[in-house]
């Protein structure tokens, strides 16, 4: 998504705060408290915001067989990232040779040798199936991001308000009872500020 509006960007960087906990609220915070970016989603993207996901922080997932220890070490590490100039720059920024790749095509790119390395948060590895053609992974954290829930503008647009309605209703339990959840059992959500979770449902 970041790629097509380039401000939503800023949410894809690594953490400039002293502690990635102190980041996820404020970041969660910002896409759905700027109006302006989710209405200029709608039709820059042609995407209708449902709501946010959380698929937990993003590790560094290898082929080869070499010792991670500290970012220099992963000095010639053709590493997958998403497409657009925040993502390479994140790439760079853990020490990595960061490349460019689709992510349907990032199994494919792992086995053939076209890349080395792949990150992603630890659920995607799982359903993916990366595991298969990796042979380590670095918990690095390298990133604590959210991706989004969307619908297709226009199937949205075709449906009455009362299933529009039951549609986002859907989506809000989803995020309650799951996304919600997660953050919520995490140590991080213990440092977050006083009324931040009030101020975010009530978006």
């Amino acid at each position: 998504m970041s790629h097509h509006l380039s401000r939503r960007a800023a949410l894809a960087a690594a953490p400039l705060l002293p502690a990635w906990a102190q980041a996820k609220p404020l970041r969660f915070a910002a896409v759905f408290s700027d109006k302006d970016i989710r209405a200029e989603m709608l039709p820059t993207v042609k995407v209708k915001i449902l709501g946010p996901t959380f698929f937990g922080a993003r590790q560094v997932g290898l082929k080869p067989k070499k010792k991670i220890a500290t970012p220099a070490d992963m000095a010639g590490i053709k590493l997958r990232m998403p497409p657009g100039d925040a993502w390479q720059l994140l790439g760079r920024s853990i020490g990595a040779n960061p490349t460019p790749m689709a992510y349907a095509e990032t199994y494919t790119g792992l086995q053939t040798g076209a890349i080395d390395g792949q990150g992603n948060p630890l659920p995607n590895v799982q359903n993916m199936k990366f595991y298969e053609v990796m042979s380590q992974l670095v918990l690095t954290s390298h990133l604590v991001a959210f991706d989004l829930l969307t619908i297709n503008l226009k199937t949205w647009q075709a449906m009455s308000p009362a299933t529009q309605a039951k549609v986002q209703a859907a989506a809000d339990k989803a995020f309650r009872e799951h996304a919600q959840k997660v953050y919520l059992a995490s140590d991080e959500a213990k440092t977050w500020p006083a009324g931040l979770l009030d101020k975010i449902n009530a978006m």
